[in-house]
């Protein structure tokens, strides 16, 4: 094989932080180049760079499944990938232990859920041991200890303290039979409970809210800092938010009543033909009593009953425990109340109460513009209210209109009477006529008719459950003191565990000894709050403790905290996007405010992961799911083999329910847990769905099989002398391995950087490739670019497949054992520090010139990439081919660029 130039120099590929005692030193082109035997251990002096890899920690439900062992192998390579580079890592795992699930199953169990969630956690830590998963151990915590859970409780103090966690009514979804309130996922369709069956009820419960609407507009605006998050995930969490910009406008009634409404179109006031509210408003318990001050209002009592009857009937619709279909439109409910309302425009409108309007939004008054608005356009037409139009169309925004009420020639048909057109100028509207629509809400500002305001969708965090299982929530309730928080050397506030647990009602009210206590404030009698804590508070600041997890004397050292937080990587699911991960944001900025931490927002990136799935076979006949071994494939379609039926076959995420789960520990008993990991990382992109096949694993199997036959065969060449010797010089015919090794090392380093493992383990099997192309040379194979490459090869695997590699490293370095008669040495994978590509090998990348004589190919060689002038390419095939082209004469030489390299055409003629 022809090889252009002479070898440029060629640094080491590994770190400069080399034993100088490995160094085999020569010169080639009178440069003085290194190369390491062996890859250098992280025992540096100078100071590491921190990189915390956290995995989003698991419910101890008794078992993993494959949606567990996706993510935490994701965390687990960038993990072992930055140990190689010589950072501090973080890499904890714990437990989110608290939750109604560890209730249930103690009610079905007949067992406490203390034990039965202690007993899952022992379990599930053996399964993730299983999987060889290189997690920080000595962090563990979990969420249902008392060492964990009073630090829980000073957090909830310290809120309480600011005024940020306080008391309110709700209404709450509330089983009679088990006498525990439900969330919503516990409600069926037919608004029964998901385990009495009883008929759920809605009742009004004093409950615990964390103020989070503080934190709205610093939660909305450092989105913009999270440049490692999905887009989609902070747009989930901008329409949690929902921060409306807009304005509030104040409309009067009964001679001294004001109705403040919030809106987001102020421009169109003149616009307004009638006035929403919500059915709770307090305005309509005046018209019902038929008072406002010392003013009578004039509604009849026909008016009345219809009123009281369509609120009634709203109530039932927004309170209804059944939920409502994702693809079916609520009905529309309204009223017209017959109550007028003045304008700050010096008009009339009638009041309306309508379902559209929600309580928790804005002020709950809404101003009817129904020829701009889709909602208010369908309340008009229901309840035959006028429609007006204060803005010019689209295809008429350059006609000078200052039409009136009665002279509007722009006013449409009444087939076409809702539009918007939010570059228009205005009509319709006094003095504003003509104006655009942002000097039209300028010019009102400094008339005062509006006042610039604020609205957001997101409500206050509710936070207590009527649980036994969760966190005490640490309040005192005195007679004579009223609310007293527990003082904090007398935290954690515990959960009684030895107990009898019936699963009815809240336990912690049945428990007098427990219940009943002294005022910390005045001594008298006083009993503790048992309500529990949502769980949602427990796993809202987990990524710090796990920092100082041991910590007796306060919630974490800050010191630690501000040199390893924030979290350099998060992996979760795609589910929590919004709530957990908004909880997160604001305890860190509320912790921040304390001066307990130093940053504001807990995770730098955000890796979601999509769903593992598997074929779901199900009967065609009945819809039941069948397991696999029931399902017969020999024939033309499948059928069940118990019924004789047709077999459907979907690709469904992997659940119990639908019998298309793989086990884990199955997985690992047939291909060891490398395998099973690879093929994880190797199946899809992380935020893809995963899509379980057969076939897959078993490829990944055979391709780790190839690279210990790479390894194995050249150690057993090596020891039994058909390798004599290494080379000590750089082999210029192996330009094109040395080239591979080192954009292998760029190329997997950098996938995984970008979290990208299947293209990371893609370029691994391109490595393999190459290399057993020089398999069966014993020349190339005794050079030490083959070595190199084998090395590098071995050394890349550690963070997909740390057993295998581990494994054939031994292999490889009990060579040098063997020479120096130490057979004792075992090198740790883990300890070798990553490989670095070098920019000048990285230079030999090879590229095709094709020679022709007068159109036909007469020869390929390989040429170096940066050579690229004509004419040295023309000289080195004139060179190449000179034996041939003797009795010719280059009449014309025509030189073009390829994919692959360059090309030649020689047009010859024969010497004269």
């Amino acid at each position: 094989m022809i090889r252009s130039t002479t070898l440029k120099s060629c640094t080491s590929i590994f770190s400069n932080r080399l034993n100088q005692s490995s160094l085999l030193l020569f010169k080639n082109s009178n440069t003085s180049i290194r190369f390491s035997s062996t890859l250098n251990n992280n025992n540096d002096n100078d100071q590491q760079l921190k990189y915390y890899s956290l995995s989003q920690f698991p419910y101890p439900s008794g078992n993993l499944h494959m949606g567990h062992v996706r993510v935490y192998t994701m965390s687990d390579c960038v993990a072992r990938l930055k140990r190689m580079q010589g950072y501090q890592v973080v890499h904890p795992m714990g437990w989110d232990a608290f939750g109604l699930p560890a209730e249930n199953a103690a009610i079905d169990k007949q067992v406490s859920p203390a034990l039965w969630t202690n007993q899952n956690i022992q379990q599930m830590t053996t399964q993730l041991k299983r999987l060889d998963l290189q997690f920080d151990w000595e962090r563990e915590l979990s969420t249902c200890s008392p060492d964990y859970y009073r630090w829980t409780q000073d957090i909830f103090l310290r809120l309480y303290s600011k005024g940020l966690a306080y008391r309110k009514h709700s209404p709450v979804n509330w089983d009679p039979v088990d006498q525990t309130v439900l969330a919503n996922e516990q409600v069926d369709s037919q608004g029964r409970s998901w385990r009495s069956n009883a008929l759920v009820e809605r009742r009004e419960m004093k409950q615990w809210y964390f103020k989070i609407t503080e934190y709205a507009d610093r939660l909305a605006d450092d989105l913009d800092k999270l440049t490692g998050w999905p887009e989609d995930v902070k747009t989930m969490q901008r329409e949690w938010i929902g921060r409306s910009v807009g304005a509030l406008v104040d409309f009067t009634f009964g001679g001294d009543m004001t109705l403040t409404a919030f809106t987001t179109r102020p421009e169109t006031l003149f616009g307004v033909t009638f006035l929403s509210v919500h059915y709770k408003h307090p305005i309509l318990e005046k018209i019902l009593e038929q008072t406002t001050g010392n003013s009578k209002m004039l509604i009849d009592k026909q008016k009345r009953e219809q009123l009281q009857s369509v609120i009634e009937k709203i109530k039932q619709q927004q309170e209804s425990a059944v939920p409502t279909s994702a693809d079916k439109e609520p009905e529309l409910i309204a009223i017209d109340t017959g109550v007028q309302i003045d304008t700050p425009t010096g008009g009339k409108v009638t009041l309306v109460v309508a379902s559209t309007v929600l309580p928790d939004y804005g002020t709950g008054v809404v101003m009817g513009v129904p020829g701009h608005n889709p909602v208010d356009h369908n309340i008009a037409k229901l309840l035959n209210i006028p429609i007006r139009h204060v803005i010019t169309r689209a295809d008429n925004n350059n006609n000078n209109n200052n039409n009136t009420d009665n002279n509007d020639n722009s006013s449409p048909s009444p087939s076409d009477d809702l539009y918007d057109n939010k570059d228009g100028t205005l009509i319709n509207s006094g003095s504003f006529n003509s104006l655009s629509i942002k000097d039209a809400i300028a010019k009102m500002i400094s008339e005062s008719i509006i006042k610039p305001s604020k609205s957001y969708r997101i409500r206050d965090w509710l936070l207590s459950r009527q649980r036994y299982w969760g966190t005490p929530i640490p309040i005192i309730h005195c007679d004579s003191c009223g609310e007293v928080p527990v003082p904090r050397d007398q935290l954690p506030v515990k959960l009684p565990t030895d107990i009898e647990f019936t699963g009815k009602g809240n336990l912690l009210n049945s428990l007098s000894d427990w219940k009943n206590c002294k005022c910390p404030k005045c001594g008298g009698s006083a009993q503790r709050e048992t309500d529990t804590m949502d769980t949602f508070v427990d796993s809202s600041w987990y990524y710090l403790r796990f920092l100082d997890s041991k910590n007796q004397k306060e919630m974490f050292n800050k010191d630690i905290v501000n040199k390893l937080m924030p979290v350099d990587v998060y992996v979760g699911g795609i589910e929590h996007a919004i709530l957990h991960l908004l909880y997160s944001r604001f305890f860190t900025k509320f912790l921040k405010d304390q001066g307990i931490i130093d940053h504001d927002e807990p995770f730098k990136v955000l890796l979601t992961q999509g769903l593992v799935k598997s074929p779901t076979y199900r009967d065609s006949t009945t819809g039941k799911p069948l397991y696999p071994k029931d399902v017969d494939f020999t024939t033309p379609k499948p059928i069940n083999k118990l019924t004789g039926n047709l077999v459907n076959i979907t690709l469904e995420k992997m659940s119990k329910s639908k019998l298309n789960g793989v086990d884990p520990n199955e997985m690992i008993d047939k291909y060891g847990s490398d395998t099973l990991k690879l093929y994880i990382l190797f199946k899809a992109p992380p935020e893809n769905s995963l899509e379980w096949d057969t076939d897959g694993i078993e490829g990944c199997r055979k391709w780790l099989k190839r690279v210990e036959s790479l390894v194995s065969g050249y150690v057993a060449e090596r020891n039994n002398g058909q390798i004599s010797k290494v080379s000590d010089k750089w082999n210029t015919q192996l330009n094109s391995l040395r080239y591979d090794t080192h954009s292998s090392i760029e190329k997997v380093t950098e996938s995984i950087d970008r979290y990208t493992f299947n293209t990371a383990i893609s370029f691994l099997m391109t490595l393999s490739n190459q290399i057993g192309k020089y398999q069966n040379n014993v020349d190339d194979k005794s050079s030490r670019e083959y070595l190199e490459a084998l090395e590098t090869l071995v050394v890349l695997l550690a963070p997909f497949a740390p057993n295998a590699s581990q494994q054939l490293w031994t292999e490889l370095k009990s060579i040098d054992n063997n020479n120096n008669n130490n057979n004792n040495t075992v090198v740790k994978i883990q300890k070798q520090r990553w490989p670095v590509a070098s920019k000048e090998c990285l230079a030999l990348q090879q590229k095709t010139l094709v020679i022709q004589f007068n159109g036909k190919v007469k020869s390929v060689i390989n040429v170096q990439s940066d050579q690229q002038q004509q004419s040295e390419l023309e000289t080195l095939a004139k060179e190449h081919m000179k034996d041939k082209m003797s009795k010719f004469e280059i009449s014309k030489t025509f030189f073009s660029t390829t994919k692959a390299g360059y090309s030649i055409n020689f047009i010859l003629i024969p010497k004269k």
